[in-house]
C-alpha cells in the first residue's frame, strides 16, 4: 500500500448546477483553494502541517452535491488535525464576515471569458459525450452548452452567503488516510472487497463546539488584486492571415557561453499565447545520485518559494511548471502572452537569488520526496520493467534504488553548499514560440545571463562538460543479455524485450516505424487473445540518446519464460506475416503511418512540444517527421524482410537482445533457505538463461548469483581476466555461455547479468547525439 497522508473533509451543500451563470460554488472553491498570501494553505504551512490542498465540488445529479477539501499531510501535520481543521473554520468565519467581493468575482469572470475565447481543441469524442450530457438539463439553453463552466455573467451575493453558511462543523465528514494508523490503531474493522484497514469514530463534541466558536487570526484575509490578470479584453482576432502551408521551424536568435535561444513567430494558430521553455544542463548531475537527490529537492523547495506568484499567473492563464530530469531541468510557461515575459523574469530573478533557508521545510520534502521514491517500488510491473530499460540502456542513469540508498546522506547542509556549484556550472537553453517579439526573446535571454553571472557567478562550461551528457549502451552483435529483479509487492509477471538496431537515421527510423506498424495488431491477437499471457501488452519502437530498437512489453501471470517464449514464437511469423501483405496493404500501412508524421498539431502547445523536444534531445531535427514521411513512401517489402533478417530473427547477423524481467513478490508464507548464495550455480543459471523465476530470490533482490568474467585461458584457475570494452565473457564461473544459433556455424553469446553497472562498465557506448543543423558551439 502506498503511503501518503491526506485529510479529507466534506460537507453536504445545495445543488448549484441550475445556478450555473454565477457558480457560487466556484467561487467559494477559489477561495478556500487559493494558494498566496493570506490563504488557508499558505498559514498551515508555515506551521509545517500541509504540503498541498485542494477544494472543488462534486455534482452528483441528485437534490445536493458534495463540497471537498483535501490536503495532504506532514508527518507532523498528522499530530495537529485538530489545529488543522480549526484553521479551516477560522478561515471560512472571515469570508462569512467579508462578505462575497464583486472584484474577486469580475475577475473569475474576465479570465473566464479569455479562457472560452481562446480554448485549445479537445478530444472529440469528449466534447461530444460533455455536450450530449448538458443537453438533458432544461435549465441550460443549447447557445450555454459549449461556454458551461466558463460563464460567469450573474453575481450573486446571496446564494454565495447561502453556499458558505454550509460549511459547518456539524455539516462535516472529516477522513483521515495515513499507513501509520495500521499500527497505532485499536478495533480496526476490514473492508470486505479489498481488505482495507479502517475504524469509524465520532469527532468529539468539545472539538465541534470550539470550532463553532473560533476566532478570526490576522494572517488569513482575502486574496489581493491579481497583478498578471490581462489589462484588455480579449481581441477578436491578432491576424486575419491564413495558417502557412509550410510553417517555419525555430531560428537561432542568440548563442553565448552560457545562453542559447531558439525563436518561432506564430505562424499557424494566431492567437494571443506564447511558450517559453528553459532547460537548465548541469553536468555535475549525473556525476553522483548525491547530486541528482539535491537538485531535485532544491526545484521543490524553489516551486514552494514561489508558489504565489505561480499561482496567480496560473488564475490569469498562464501554466508554468518545473521537471527534474538526470542531467538539468526544465522550466516551462505557456497561456496568454501578454504578461509571460514579465513572470519569467520574475522567475528566473528569484530562482537565481534563491538560498533555501528553513531547514524544517526542507525535512518536510525530502520525507515527501523519500515516499515517493517508495511509492514508485510499488508501481505495476509493466513500468517497472520499462524503468528498468531506462536503467540497462543509458549511461549515468540511477535508479530508484539508488536513490533511496543516497538520499540519507542529503543533508540541509550538503543542499546549502550544492546549489552555488549547481548554478555556477551551467548551459540553458530557450525555446521562445508563439505570439511574441524576437527581440522581447533575446532581451530575456540576455537577462537571464547577466543575472546568472551577477548572482552565481556563472561561468562557460568545459568541452569535457559539454560532451558529458547520457549516451547508449552499444550491445554487441549476436548477443542476448539477460537481467532481472524481484518485486517488493506485485503478484504478477513483466517481461521487456528491447531488440537494439542502431543509431537513428531518417530511413531507419522510417522502416522501424513501418516494421512496428505491421507487427503490432498480430502481435496483440496472438499474444493477449490466442495464448491468453495478459492485457497490458505492446509492441512499438524505443529511442533513447539517439539510438533505436524495438520493444516488446508483457505483463502476465505466467513466468517469464513462457512470455519469452511467446514473443520469440510471435517473431519466428513476421516473415511469413509481410510475405502475405498485399501491396494495397502495404501500402495502407505506410499511409496510415504518413498520415501520423505529417499530422498538424491541433494547438500552439503541442508544436511547441515537437520543437522542444528536437532541442532536448541536440538532434535539432525541426524537420523530422517530414524527412520520415518522403522516406517512408519509397520502403518496399524487401526491405522489411531484409530488416527482420538482419536485426529480428534467430542467428541473425546484427541481433542485439536485452531481457529485462521483473518476477512477483513472494508470498508471506514463502520461507526462504539460510544460505540461499550456497545455491547450486549451474541450476541457477539454467533457470536464468531461460528467463526462469528461481523461488530463493528475496523480495526487491536483483536475479542472479555473482559471477567472475573469465577469459577462456585461465577459466579453471579462477583469475579474472575483463575483456576490451565490447566484449562479453564465453564463459561464466566455468560454464559456457554460448549456444549454436540456428542456421549459423558462429556461436550466439549469452550473458546472465547480476549488476547492470557492471554490464555497462564492460561495453561501450554509442557516441553523443550530433545535431543536424550547422552552428557554432560556443
Amino acid at each position: 500500500m502506498r503511503d501518503k497522508r491526506i485529510l479529507e473533509l466534506s460537507f453536504n451543500v445545495p445543488y448549484t448546477l441550475s445556478h450555473y451563470r454565477s457558480s457560487p460554488d466556484y467561487y467559494v472553491s477559489h477561495l478556500i483553494g487559493h494558494e498566496g498570501c493570506g490563504s488557508l494553505l499558505r498559514y498551515l504551512q508555515q506551521s509545517n502541517w500541509v504540503l498541498s490542498l485542494m477544494s472543488y465540488n462534486d455534482n452528483n445529479d441528485y437534490a445536493f452535491e458534495t463540497f471537498f477539501v483535501s490536503m495532504e499531510l506532514t508527518d507532523e501535520g498528522l499530530e495537529h488535525m485538530y489545529d488543522i481543521v480549526t484553521a479551516f473554520f477560522q478561515y471560512v468565519k472571515m469570508m462569512r464576515e467579508e462578505g462575497p467581493q464583486i472584484r474577486i468575482y469580475e475577475e473569475l469572470k474576465k479570465m473566464a471569458e479569455w479562457s472560452f475565447r481562446y480554448k485549445e481543441k479537445a478530444s472529440e469524442a469528449a466534447l461530444a459525450s460533455r455536450c450530449s450530457k448538458l443537453l438533458h438539463y432544461d435549465f441550460i439553453p443549447v447557445e450555454h452548452v459549449l461556454k458551461f463552466g466558463l460563464f460567469y455573467d450573474q453575481f450573486d451575493k446571496e446564494l454565495i452567503e447561502e453556499y458558505v453558511k454550509c460549511l459547518t462543523p456539524q455539516n462535516m465528514r472529516m477522513i483521515v488516510k495515513a499507513k501509520k494508523f495500521e499500527k497505532t490503531e485499536v478495533d480496526l474493522q476490514t473492508e470486505h472487497y479489498f481488505g482495507t484497514k479502517y475504524s469509524v469514530k465520532d469527532v468529539p463534541q468539545e472539538w465541534v463546539e470550539k470550532w463553532e466558536q473560533c476566532e478570526l487570526v490576522s494572517e488569513l484575509y482575502l486574496p489581493e488584486p491579481n497583478p498578471f490578470i490581462p489589462d484588455n479584453s480579449p481581441p477578436d482576432q491578432l491576424d486575419d492571415k491564413l495558417p502557412a502551408e509550410e510553417p517555419s521551424v525555430p531560428e537561432l536568435a542568440y548563442n553565448s557561453e552560457l545562453c542559447r535561444l531558439w525563436y518561432k513567430q506564430d505562424d499557424r494558430f494566431f492567437v494571443p499565447k506564447a511558450v517559453f521553455e528553459l532547460v537548465f544542463r548541469i553536468p555535475m548531475m549525473l556525476w553522483h545520485p548525491r547530486y541528482n537527490i539535491l537538485a531535485n529537492l532544491f526545484i521543490r523547495l524553489l516551486q514552494n518559494d514561489l508558489q504565489q506568484l505561480i499561482y496567480e499567473a496560473e488564475l490569469a492563464g498562464i501554466s508554468s511548471g518545473a521537471a527534474h530530469w538526470q542531467n538539468g531541468f526544465e522550466l516551462t510557461f505557456k497561456g496568454l502572452s501578454e504578461k509571460m515575459v514579465l513572470l519569467v523574469k520574475t522567475v528566473v530573478d528569484q530562482m537565481c537569488s534563491f538560498n533555501p533557508a528553513d531547514e524544517e521545510k526542507f525535512n518536510s520534502y525530502k520525507d515527501l520526496y523519500e515516499r515517493s521514491l517508495q511509492n514508485a517500488l510499488l508501481a505495476e510491473p509493466f513500468k517497472l520493467a520499462s524503468s528498468l530499460a531506462n536503467l540497462a540502456l543509458l549511461s549515468n542513469f540511477y535508479s530508484v534504488e539508488d536513490m533511496l540508498c543516497t538520499i540519507s546522506r542529503c543533508n540541509f547542509e550538503a543542499l546549502q553548499l550544492f546549489v552555488p556549484q549547481m548554478l555556477s556550472c551551467v548551459h540553458v537553453e530557450i525555446l521562445a514560440h508563439g505570439n511574441v517579439k524576437k527581440e522581447e526573446a533575446i532581451e530575456l535571454c540576455q537577462y537571464l545571463e547577466d543575472t546568472l553571472k551577477t548572482k552565481r557567478n556563472s561561468k562557460q562550461l568545459l568541452m569535457s562538460e559539454k560532451l558529458f551528457r547520457l549516451r547508449c549502451i552499444q550491445i554487441p552483435d549476436k548477443s542476448e543479455i539477460i537481467y532481472g529483479e524481484r518485486s517488493i509487492a506485485q503478484p504478477t509477471h513483466a517481461l521487456c524485450t528491447y531488440l537494439q538496431v542502431g543509431p537513428q537515421t531518417d530511413r531507419s527510423s522510417a522502416l522501424v516505424d513501418l516494421y512496428c506498424q505491421i507487427c503490432s495488431d498480430p502481435f496483440t491477437a496472438q499474444v493477449r487473445t490466442q495464448k491468453q499471457l495478459g492485457y497490458v501488452i505492446f509492441f512499438n519502437s524505443k529511442r533513447v540518446a539517439g539510438i533505436q530498437g524495438l520493444f516488446l512489453l508483457l505483463q502476465s501471470s505466467s513466468p517469464v519464460h513462457v512470455c519469452d517464449a511467446a514473443f520469440e514464437q510471435f517473431l519466428e511469423c513476421v516473415p511469413s506475416i509481410i510475405e502475405k501483405l498485399s501491396e494495397e496493404e502495404l501500402a495502407d500501412f505506410k499511409k496510415g503511418l504518413e498520415k501520423m508524421y505529417l499530422e498538424r498539431p491541433k494547438k500552439l502547445s503541442q508544436e511547441a512540444y515537437r520543437y522542444w523536444s528536437e532541442i532536448l534531445s541536440g538532434s535539432y531535427h525541426f524537420k523530422r517527421y517530414s524527412s520520415f514521411a518522403e522516406e517512408l513512401r519509397t520502403l518496399s517489402k524487401q526491405e522489411l524482410i531484409e530488416f527482420h533478417n538482419r536485426h529480428v530473427a534467430k542467428g541473425a547477423p546484427h541481433r542485439r537482445k536485452l531481457s529485462l524481467a521483473y518476477l512477483p513478490a513472494l508470498k508471506e508464507s514463502e520461507s526462504l533457505p539460510e544460505e540461499d548464495e550456497k545455491k547450486d550455480v549451474g541450476a541457477v543459471f539454467a533457470e536464468l538463461a531461460k528467463c526462469g523465476s528461481p523461488d530463493w530470490l528475496p523480495n526487491g533482490a536483483q536475479i542472479g548469483v555473482q559471477m567472475e568474467l573469465c577469459s577462456e585461458s585461465n577459466v579453471d584457475s579462477g583469475e579474472t581476466e575483463i575483456g576490451p570494452a565490447g566484449d562479453l565473457p564465453s564463459k561464466v564461473n566455468g560454464l559456457s555461455l554460448e549456444h549454436e544459433s540456428s542456421g549459423d556455424k558462429k556461436n550466439e553469446i549469452f550473458e546472465v547479468v547480476t549488476c547492470l553497472d557492471r554490464l555497462k562498465s564492460k561495453l561501450s557506448f554509442y557516441p553523443v547525439t550530433q545535431p543536424r543543423l550547422d552552428f557554432e558551439v560556443k
